[in-house]
């Protein structure tokens, strides 16, 4: 192909993985993807063989009746990996974006390569199509290495459903990882010191991903107690839907934090997905991205947000050295 997006992709791809420290974060990515599936899979393991230990003495003691199994989530031993993305796996996001764009400042290949009779725009397109690239192969990894471990811990394959909703929520750990990438890449163009831009990328993933979602649940009213506050009180939904309309700006505007963060949404579609949120188990995968369409549709636009910023950012940088 002579598009010189796909040969900037190529080039990008070739320089992630020649990177050190992002194969050191990827080999930590896939250690943490294997032990919390190893983990999960050893906890379900202890229900089941504590089960059968408690069938057993009731039947010994001539019991006939016995308790049902306790239900098995094989998505749910994957809720581990959801806090690991969100700081592992945004890290080496992070670095991807970062090394994309400062790695080319550095041996001034972007003058070269704008020496050359291309769009301008494809420079920054041609790295983010790599930079997703090579960020699709870590997630494709991770999923393999998860569904090979399920088969080989529990004996049995996810199916159809199951597998739906881990392909799904896979491409959601995607998009989240891609927004960090996108992100550092806008920065680093946007600083003429990149130490800099690597330095504000992080300080904005610390508050995007843990000070914003906290303060939205530490100003939530029902988990000012153990248990729930309205569960102490015993108000039923209905009345709590009346308490709450007292306090129609202030949970405005304790939602509204928790909506600025790609984390809080990432997280609603990840728990829906993996059965770890009550209410989603009878959904289907259709139902379930429908019932969380907002959370999915936040993360496919902030990274296509981020790159249109940084190509118009670009452009004008070029525009001025002209």
């Amino acid at each position: 192909m002579n598009n010189p997006v796909f040969h900037i992709a190529a080039h990008e791809i070739r320089l992630s993985w020649k990177d050190t420290y992002f194969r050191l974060i990827l080999i930590i990515f896939l250690a943490l993807t294997a032990l919390s599936t190893v983990l999960g899979a050893l906890q379900v393991h202890q229900q089941m063989t504590a089960y059968k230990d408690s069938v057993a003495l009731l039947q010994s003691m001539g019991k006939i009746e016995v308790p049902p199994p306790p239900s098995f989530n094989p998505l749910g031993v994957s809720k581990d990996f959801v806090n690991y993305t969100s700081m592992i796996g945004a890290l080496m996001a992070i670095l991807v974006g970062w090394n994309s764009i400062q790695n080319e400042k550095r041996g001034k290949l972007l003058s070269l390569v704008l020496s050359r009779p291309v769009f301008r725009d494809s420079v920054i397109t041609g790295k983010f199509i790599g930079s997703g690239i090579v960020l699709f192969i870590v997630i494709a990894l991770s999923y393999i290495t998860v569904n090979a471990l399920l088969l080989l811990l529990t004996g049995s394959a996810l199916n159809t459903s199951d597998s739906a909703r881990m392909a799904v929520y896979f491409v959601g750990v995607w998009l989240y990882l891609l927004v960090f990438s996108s992100l550092s890449q806008l920065l680093t163009i946007w600083q003429e010191n990149t130490r800099s831009a690597l330095l504000l990328t992080i300080i904005i993933w610390l508050v995007i991903t843990f000070l914003l979602p906290q303060i939205g649940d530490t100003m939530d009213l029902d988990n000012q107690i153990p248990g729930g506050f309205f569960s102490y009180l015993g108000l039923d939904k209905a009345q709590e839907q009346s308490f709450m309309s007292h306090f129609a700006w202030y949970e405005y505007f304790r939602n509204g934090l928790e909506e600025m963060s790609p984390t809080k949404h990432f997280e609603r579609l990840s728990f829906a997905l993996l059965n770890i949120k009550p209410g989603f188990s009878d959904y289907t995968t259709i139902q379930v991205v429908t019932s969380k369409a907002l959370n999915l549709l936040v993360l496919v636009f902030i990274p296509v947000i981020f790159m249109i910023m940084s190509i118009i950012l670009f452009l004008r940088r070029e525009m001025k050295n002209k």
